[in-house]
């Protein structure tokens, strides 16, 4: 398990944005990209 912090930092964020990608509080694309490369994951993109 890795801390918020560590996560943070990794991903060259601030742990509160990382917070905020957790409750889905909308924020950067670049900013997601980054956060969920670093852990190999995807996400997918829904238009309304």
């Amino acid at each position: 398990m890795i801390s918020k912090s560590e996560l943070a930092r990794e991903a060259k964020v601030s742990p509160i944005t990382i917070a905020r990608i957790e409750k889905n509080i909308p924020c950067r694309m670049e900013t997601k990209k980054r956060f969920f490369g670093l852990r190999d994951l995807t996400f997918l993109i829904k238009t309304r």
